[in-house]
Formats: structure tokens, sequence, C-alpha cells
């Protein structure tokens, strides 16, 4: 079981000079099962528009949401001690 597509949905976009923030929901296919994800990042741009720094997060207060969708897809999620 692996991933088997991805598609970002971008819910807000914004950039001033060489920064840009997304904030969007990734959608996976996870052991054929739909996993959703909401993540944000920010990157800094340089002169020649490459990335120069990714910072990239999820949202982790909705971690059960997060395993439920990873136990459905078929995965084992360790316990947490």
């Amino acid at each position: 079981m692996g991933v088997g597509s991805i598609r970002i949905d971008v819910k807000s976009l914004v950039a001033d000079g060489g920064t840009v923030m997304i904030e969007g929901v990734e959608n996976y296919r996870v052991g054929g099962k739909p996993f959703a994800l909401e993540v944000m990042g920010a990157f800094a741009i340089d002169a020649e528009q490459r990335i120069t720094r990714w910072r990239y997060s999820y949202n982790s207060y909705d971690l059960k949401s997060i395993t439920d969708q990873i136990e459905a897809a078929g995965f084992e999620v360790p316990e947490t001690v």
C-alpha cells in the first residue's frame, strides 16, 4: 500500500517581496482511501526565484483525525509513550 495520488487545494496564498506563504489541504489516496491533511508553508525566494528556505507544518491539533485516516487506509499507528 502506498500513496496513489496527491492534490493540493490552496485556501490562501500571500506574497510580499521574497516571502510566500500558503495555506491549503493536501489530499492523498493512501491504500486506495482518501486522506486529507491541512498544511501551511512559508517560503523564502531569492532574486533568481529559487526557494532558499522552506518551512512547512500540518494541523497537529487534529491528530486524532490524522491517525484515524491512516488506520482507515490499512496502516497501523504505533502507540505513543
